[in-house]
């Protein structure tokens, strides 16, 4: 059976309507994005919410999926639960929208949530009535406001600070303490690769030493900025980083480039932090400068693999050094004098005709 015209129209409507819809959600979106200290949410007149954004994640550690589908009454303490009650009796009255709402344009409330850690995390919570572009009101939407770089650091936090701040003036190794915002769980229960990233990305310095600025050739205001994420290699030290976070230690020596563009060599040693919940509140690391050694090693080591080459050659190689022979291959030694001992440095001259000396003499000179 064919569409009336009216029943074309109306569906045309009804599109026309979801797509507003979405268009909406979409700018609301882009707002967001702009600021990611917010978290936007959408719920129906069911009070179920539709939508929520990623920044979830990092507030109570549920992806939104996650959230969407809890019970919200397990998502928020018993307080809050009774205080979102009420604003739903403002808002609906048997399961539709009431025309003229008992309310103002929107509300700004302090509620308690609980994060998947059973911690109570208070934030700003704005509930208003969500509109599409043709103002058909669809629903209710908000923001959730969680202060995240206005808050102070735990007592933990501080505590740790005060104790290393003794250790840093006092060091004649390069200190640090990098700490986070606000504690982050680490347990086999998240998705940690998106987890390390979260935390790498958060981690601050707060305390460190001059010896560590005279490491990486920075200053106290560039040190004070640097972020483990803005390394352009940071992601080759996943492994290792998800390996200090389950161990809480371990030790570290690797070749890095300073602020010059140098490179250096560093051995130490790295500590995770954690709270009484067993959360990530940040890391402590001790390191001293080992690039001397560590040029003297690799140079001994390629010199060692470079006469063993030699050795094999057909052509006759020698080193010397002051006059003094100290290295002859195989080759070489075919055409030494044979009462002279391997191994035993012994004077260039020794290998020539005296008739002869005075030419590779001059030769020698010219050279120089």
């Amino acid at each position: 059976m064919s569409k009336t015209i009216k029943q074309l129209e109306a569906e045309n409507k009804q599109l026309r309507k979801e797509l507003s819809s979405l268009n909406s959600t979409i700018k609301a979106l882009s707002s967001f994005e702009k600021n990611a200290k917010e978290i936007l949410w959408q719920m129906n007149f069911s009070f179920q919410t539709t939508f929520i954004s990623s920044g979830i994640y990092d507030f109570l550690g549920y992806t939104p999926e996650e959230f969407m589908t809890a019970d919200y009454q397990k998502l928020v303490t018993p307080k809050t639960y009774q205080q979102v009650l009420k604003i739903q009796q403002q808002f609906i009255k048997d399961g539709r929208l009431i025309e003229k709402p008992s309310t103002p344009k929107y509300l700004l409330l302090d509620l308690e949530y609980i994060d998947t850690q059973g911690n109570i995390k208070p934030a700003k919570v704005k509930f208003s009535l969500y509109q599409n572009e043709a103002g058909d009101t669809e629903g209710i939407q908000g923001y959730i406001f969680y202060e995240e770089t206005a808050q102070l650091l735990s007592r933990e936090q501080e505590q740790l600070k005060s104790l290393f701040n003794s250790i840093f003036s006092q060091s004649v190794e390069g200190v640090f303490l990098f700490l986070l915002p606000y504690s982050l769980p680490w347990t086999d229960k998240i998705n940690k690769d998106k987890q390390l990233e979260r935390i790498l990305s958060k981690l601050e310095p707060v305390g460190f030493n001059k010896v560590i600025l005279e490491q990486f050739k920075m200053t106290n205001g560039e040190f004070s900025q640097f972020r483990i994420t803005n390394l352009p290699n940071w992601k080759t030290y996943s492994k290792f980083l998800e390996k200090l976070f389950d161990q809480g230690r371990t030790e570290v020596k690797q070749v890095m480039k300073n602020k010059e563009g140098n490179s250096i060599a560093i051995e130490g040693e790295l500590v995770t932090l954690y709270n009484d919940q067993k959360e990530i509140l940040g890391i402590f690391g001790i390191q001293h400068d080992i690039t001397d050694s560590f040029l003297l090693e690799k140079s001994t080591k390629y010199e060692l693999e470079l006469k063993k080459l030699w050795d094999k050659a057909n052509i006759a190689i020698f080193i010397a050094q002051d006059n003094a022979v100290v290295f002859w291959n195989r080759a070489a030694f075919k055409i030494i004098n044979p009462k002279i001992e391997k191994n035993k440095p012994f004077y260039f001259s020794e290998l020539i005709l005296k008739e002869d000396l005075p030419m590779i003499k001059e030769r020698h000179q010219k050279r120089i």
